[in-house]
């Protein structure tokens, strides 16, 4: 056989391949050329039953927090450097921990300094040595009413005032080197080298969460919701009783608000998510919401056979709930469908 007729014969062999090899896998999903695609391994579909019953439904709602906001503490490299050569700084035990509840001004870290306690203590012995000398000269002026020491005693008082004056310096210095909180907030974040005393300047060190205290969501024709009724809901820090309220000054828009019962101890979180079973109802035809798939405005399901094929199937969806749709027409339950 020639090269020609080799390469002629090649080409048909390769191109029955790859025709065989389209009547399998998911391509099927893509392009509904035939409702019928044959299955190559149907042990390694994955399928779901239809189930025809009473369902009683879960209801879930996702709830986004109003006004999130994150206060971020930290020194820059260049202010730390110059902190640290300038007062000697020592880092204090810390004394705050995650999910701390912190008012503005509370002092989120703080600091020693060897330069300002030296200075502080130096005021203080200057303090209390002139004290001394102007109780001796007091002293000295109940012996002698001719010589009372006024101007000595003068000039220690105003030596007494300087040194207050630098030991207020001092503490207004101390404070500025603290981080404090500029607004009440719960904290969320804290470094983990600061709790071996170590602080990495040019980074995040705390972080301080706070909101305007409202969650909100879309309205739903499943379920609707009314003033004053409370929920409990779900968070990463455990759950939260929530009450439904008027539509908070300054927001807009056809959305449902909430607010925590216990505001004063509510930490914020970005999101949480609301659940609660809904009434039961009543002989339904309903299916898992990922073995339906959209194609062309209409929705199907891949119903796997009994002899290793797979058909798509046209369906009117009903309500969704949580991870189910309701099927109204195309499914009459008991079938297995293919999940993706």
């Amino acid at each position: 056989m020639d090269w020609k007729k080799k390469r002629k014969l090649s080409g048909l062999l390769l191109g029955l391949m790859l025709a065989g090899l389209t009547g399998c896998g998911d391509g099927a999903r893509g392009e509904l050329v035939s409702p019928e695609v044959p299955i190559c391994y149907a042990t390694t579909l994955k399928t779901t039953d239809v189930i025809r019953g009473n369902l009683t439904p879960e209801f879930q709602a996702k709830l986004s927090l109003v006004d999130f906001e994150q206060d971020r503490y930290g020194y820059t490299v260049d202010k730390y450097d110059q902190l640290m050569n300038q007062y000697e700084l020592v880092m204090d035990p810390l004394e705050i921990q995650v999910g701390d509840k912190v008012k503005a001004g509370d002092v989120l870290l703080s600091f020693h300094s060897k330069a300002l306690d030296r200075e502080l203590q130096e005021n203080e012995k200057a303090i209390s040595k002139a004290n001394l000398e102007i109780d001796h000269l007091k002293r000295l002026a109940a012996l002698d009413p001719s010589d009372d020491h006024k101007t000595e005693i003068a000039e220690l008082e105003r030596q007494i005032g300087v040194s207050r004056l630098r030991i207020a310096d001092v503490k207004e210095t101390y404070d500025s080197l603290n981080l404090v909180a500029k607004e009440d907030g719960f904290v969320s974040v804290i470094d983990s080298m600061l709790f071996s005393g170590y602080v990495i300047p040019g980074t995040d060190l705390i972080l301080v969460d706070r909101s305007a205290g409202y969650y909100w969501t879309e309205p739903t024709e499943q379920y609707t919701f009314q003033k004053g009724k409370r929920y409990s809901a779900e968070t990463e820090f455990g759950n939260v009783e929530l009450e439904v309220v008027d539509t908070p000054e300054g927001q807009q828009g056809n959305k449902v608000y909430f607010k925590p019962v216990d505001e004063e101890n509510n930490r914020p979180t970005r999101e949480i998510w609301l659940k609660f079973q809904l009434p039961e109802i009543k002989d339904v035809c309903y299916v898992n919401t990922l073995a339906v798939f959209k194609k062309e405005d209409k929705n199907y399901v891949y119903v796997v056979r009994d002899d290793e094929t797979k058909r798509a199937v046209e369906v009117e969806l009903g309500e969704q709930f949580g991870t189910y749709y309701i099927i109204k027409s195309g499914l009459e339950g008991g079938e297995k469908v293919e999940l993706p």
